[in-house]
């Protein structure tokens, strides 16, 4: 593998899980690496770890984030946060994708339907 790949590498972090897509994010400030994560032979092995480590196909996107922490503003308040946060941390899928990247969620901030398995 191209070292400017590894070297990327090191800099994603999981942004979004969805059904079919997991989004991957890349600080800002690293951005141009996102040429290089593209590249056939690491985007293919990207979406064969995602895909063997949820179980399902899915896609990959990467995209900037200058927030560092890589989830999107809520919809609406969160009303009991600690319940919402063992919810997460139970879901299957999202376990996986914890489990991937070595993190943990630092908060919780709604969804628009769904929501983890209950």
């Amino acid at each position: 593998m191209d070292p400017r790949a590894r070297d990327a590498l090191i800099d994603l972090r999981p942004y979004r899980v969805e059904a079919e897509r997991v989004v991957l994010a890349i600080d800002e400030e690293f951005a141009t690496e996102r040429e290089v994560l593209n590249t056939p032979p690491v985007r293919n092995t990207l979406v064969q770890i995602m895909s063997r480590r949820l179980g399902r196909g899915v896609g990959v996107e990467i995209v900037a984030d200058a927030s560092g922490h890589g989830t999107e503003p809520a919809a609406e308040p969160v009303r009991d946060l600690m319940q919402d946060r063992s919810r997460w941390n139970n879901d299957p899928v999202v376990r996986r994708i914890l489990e991937s990247f070595n993190g943990h969620i630092l908060e919780v901030r709604g969804w628009d339907k769904g929501g983890p398995s209950r």
